[in-house]
């Protein structure tokens, strides 16, 4: 292959490779060389997509999808849409309540932030229609929590629900569901329900302003680094305000947002917790309690529950794929009971574009696009190139 520093690098495929003729590989690996293209700016990417000087593309801005494939070569047919599904969890991404801030440690706060967000307006005006709200920290695979317990999950999750408190252990027993607006973008009635909360919890108002039990003022900053999260930040900061809360957006650097990130340093934060079909030992740096102490683990939550101690620590020495699913459900329920993020979007599916010049099997694992089961049609790529010449 090749490298073209900054701005791509080839692999090409080694013709004796001596696994080529096993029977596992047969009808992959088809492409003689891979090519991978830099781009400054996703804008300058999609046109070069155009031109063709790539030809293949994964397609995750939602603005593009409803309505930027209208060139002329789409109108020729030489481009071709598709949505391929995954049965992949969807990785979770939520604004990270910092639980080591004295003003989350009341779950009532933290639900209210939770009702504060409106996923079915964003969806709709930013998003085209094209997201899920995420239901589950496996959403979308066989992992995820549905319903309520299972007697499998009750066995597990009996002995440890006196050691919840009361409202996550309630939420643990029944079935999950986020709030949900009308879209129209007020959001009245979960903010009204998201008012009450902080007024359960002990918040007060004075002179228009919202206050804590300890009577300090209720500040949050949400960290962000680069331009990306802001259109979906700033109306959630406008959510909050009407709450009462004093909410800023803070844009900072890259190497100054990791140094904080590092530190935990941040009120909320956007982060992504990725899973794959096979959870295990990681989970426990993600939610267990000696992370939380750690700089820079991925408990960006600070999240310490001995419920979930224990079971990241069943879950990390299963001995079946059954007990990996068991206990993942029951761990999804107990994230999902503790309110620790606002759940933002999702999708279980992944858009690609590319030149009418691919095929691939009629049927895809169900856990990538798998481009090793991609072929070109060379009939089809003549038709391609005589296009662009022109």
């Amino acid at each position: 292959g090749r490298v073209d520093a900054g701005r791509a690098v080839s692999y090409v495929r080694d013709p004796n490779y001596w696994g080529r003729d096993l029977m596992v590989n047969r009808g992959r690996y088809n492409f003689d060389m891979i090519k991978f293209v830099y781009y400054q700016s996703d804008e300058i990417a999609f046109e070069g997509f155009k031109s063709g000087q790539y030809r293949f593309r994964p397609e995750n801005k939602a603005s593009n999808w409803a309505t930027g494939y209208n060139f002329p070569a789409v109108k020729a047919g030489l481009i071709h849409k598709e949505t391929i599904s995954s049965e992949n969890p969807v990785p979770m991404q939520g604004l990270v309540m910092n639980m080591r801030r004295p003003i989350f440690q009341d779950i009532r706060v933290r639900q209210a932030l939770t009702a504060a967000y409106d996923f079915e307006w964003m969806n709709k005006t930013l998003f085209h229609g094209q997201y899920e709200r995420l239901q589950s920290f496996f959403h979308g695979s066989e992992l995820a929590a549905t319903g309520t317990p299972s007697a499998a999950e009750m066995q597990v999750l009996s002995p440890l629900l006196a050691k919840l408190e009361p409202i996550q252990r309630q939420a643990v027993l029944t079935e999950w569901r986020l709030p949900t607006s009308d879209g129209s973008g007020f959001n009245r009635k979960a903010l009204l329900e998201a008012r009450q909360l902080l007024l359960d919890a002990g918040f007060y108002y004075k002179d228009m302003q919202l206050y804590q039990p300890n009577g300090k003022l209720a500040q949050i900053e949400i960290l962000m680094t680069g331009e990306t999260m802001g259109r979906v930040l700033l109306p959630y900061i406008r959510n909050l305000k009407r709450l009462g809360f004093d909410a800023t957006l803070r844009q900072v650097d890259g190497p100054q947002y990791y140094e904080r990130m590092r530190r935990f340093d941040y009120d909320m934060v956007v982060d992504v917790f990725a899973q794959s079909l096979s959870p295990g030992a990681e989970q426990a740096a993600f939610w267990g309690s000696a992370a939380a102490d750690e700089a820079g683990n991925a408990n960006t939550i600070g999240i310490r529950n001995i419920v979930i101690d224990e079971v990241t620590t069943a879950l990390a020495n299963a001995e079946s794929r059954d007990e990996i699913v068991l206990y993942t459900k029951v761990l999804d329920r107990l994230l999902r009971a503790g309110h620790y993020l606002v759940p933002l979007y999702g999708k279980s599916a992944t858009n690609v574009a590319y030149w009418n010049q691919y095929r691939h099997t009629e049927k895809l694992p169900t856990n990538a696009v798998a481009i090793d089961y991609w072929w070109t049609d060379k009939e089809a790529e003549a038709r391609v190139n005589q296009y662009l010449k022109q």
